[in-house]
């Protein structure tokens, strides 16, 4: 019956009736006022039929007073939002859509379109798949992501402004290594964001203790669901430091924002309160992280085929592409050790993560005279106290795909007292090794478009992560 009010009411404005569908669906709203839906459907008649958006926008934003968490109105305000070219609010919309119905197909549809629409064809192949394995009705007849474009002549939308990653990048620079089906693990969602108070977990084992940071396995109990989590916090001792406070903070808050991300580590929760099963702890805070079961990328350099190092290195170039985009920030700390893992079957990749957030920075403030990062990992840039991009991140990625490809750095072999000094400068004083000196099975190509990441002038580099993807 709800449904047929609707309808008729659609029917009519589209039919030119309009005062009549303005009838058909004020009488539909009278009777089902309280309800969320009925203000969504009301919605979208006047948005589809009766053009007027301002009051269905009006409509929507009533529906998600009373219910903040609902999917169907993030979506809707997220479509209405993209029609008028609002696209960072349509963008914070399918974010939170993502967030409260993650395995819905409508959303990952509507999404795959926004993305589309942006050029954004990286990662709108990544929700149209997703959208399509969650049976989405509206895509069953398209075979795949390709076809599914080729038969629609509306993605030509709007690029973004020129102060972000450019997308039309063309280059010679390409090799062609085919991903067999088999390896590619099947995609694995981040846990849920809910409350957690330490008090009421089981501690399991301290992992990966270092200087700056120490992370703890613990067991999470809720509703007799069982799980496992990771908690990150500070190492150094004494009261609550301000600067690893901000710090943990903004890590924490960023990488909730990209939480809708399937290859970014899901946060949990994050607080400041003692850690119980440290003896006299004092209060710090910490970061409740996703469990990373699968260890970290240091564990594979030199061990895996080149097809699914391909395979990885595209997922983490993907990923940075799209929080370049579309999030605004540089990660510029990309090395094995923060690329950590879910494990899968044997046959497959384990599913990697992009983890550890906690020097990003938006993309419109660039850094000068500011080193951050890892020497090892760093790009001449980042040594000569320069300007830092988006590029910068494609250099540290190249270093590491050239690991992960030979299991040697690409500038540099010196173990010796001063390596860490001498890292530091390798990339602005050596070239990089060429990899076939390392891999006898190289693919033609291969070093052409690794050796083009590794360039010392950022200029010199793909535009982009997208042109280092289609060139892989």
């Amino acid at each position: 019956m709800r449904t047929n009010r609707i309808d008729r009411a659609l029917e009519a404005a589209k039919s030119g009736e309009t005062r009549w569908a303005r009838v058909l669906a004020d009488a539909f709203l009278q009777k089902y006022k309280g309800d969320t839906d009925a203000h969504i459907d009301y919605a979208y008649v006047l948005a589809e039929g009766l053009d007027d958006e301002e009051e269905a926008k009006a409509h929507l934003e009533n529906a998600l007073r009373m219910d903040p968490m609902s999917w169907r109105v993030h979506t809707n305000l997220a479509v209405l939002h993209s029609k008028y070219f609002n696209n960072q609010e349509a963008r914070n919309h399918f974010k939170k859509a993502l967030e409260y119905g993650s395995n819905t197909p409508e959303i990952h549809y509507q999404y795959a379109k926004f993305l589309a629409n942006q050029n954004n064809h990286v990662l709108a192949r990544e929700h149209f798949n997703r959208a399509k394995s969650l049976a989405s009705n509206e895509l069953q007849e398209f075979d795949d992501y390709d076809e599914w474009i080729e038969s629609n002549d509306e993605w030509s939308g709007p690029t973004e402004n020129s102060s972000g990653p450019h997308f039309d990048q063309q280059s010679s620079t390409k090799v062609e290594i085919e991903i067999p089906e088999k390896i590619k693990p099947d995609f694995i969602e981040s846990p849920p964001q809910t409350d957690i108070e330490l008090d009421h977990v089981t501690h399991l084992e301290e992992l990966h203790p270092s200087e700056t940071t120490t992370i703890h396995r613990v067991k999470l109990q809720s509703n007799n669901d069982i799980s496992t989590a990771a908690i990150k916090h500070p190492s150094a001792k004494g009261t609550l430091n301000p600067t690893h406070r901000q710090r943990y903070e903004r890590e924490a808050t960023l990488m909730r924002e990209l939480h809708h991300h399937p290859h970014v580590t899901g946060v949990i929760d994050y607080g400041i309160s003692e850690i119980p099963w440290i003896p006299n702890s004092d209060p710090t805070i910490w970061i409740a992280l996703e469990d990373m079961d699968g260890g970290n990328l240091i564990q594979k350099c030199g061990e895996v085929s080149i097809e699914k190092a391909v395979w990885i290195t595209k997922q983490i170039a993907k990923t940075l592409y799209d929080v370049h985009l579309n999030e605004g920030y540089n990660h510029l700390d990309i090395k094995p050790s923060n690329i950590l893992f879910r494990q899968t079957d044997t046959t497959q990749c384990d599913y990697p993560k992009i983890s550890d957030w906690e020097v990003a920075i938006p993309s419109a403030e660039s850094l000068e005279n500011n080193h951050v990062g890892s020497p090892r990992y760093s790009a001449p840039e980042q040594s000569r106290n320069e300007t830092i991009d988006h590029r910068t991140d494609q250099f540290q990625t190249g270093v590491l795909f050239y690991e992960l490809l030979t299991g040697e750095h690409p500038f540099i072999d010196d173990e010796g007292p001063n390596h860490s000094e001498a890292l530091a400068s390798a990339s602005i004083r050596n070239d990089p090794t060429p990899i076939d000196e390392h891999l006898d099975s190289a693919p033609d190509g291969l070093w052409g478009v690794v050796e083009k990441t590794l360039a010392i002038k950022k200029e010199d580099r793909f535009n982009d992560m997208k042109g280092f993807v289609n060139a892989l």
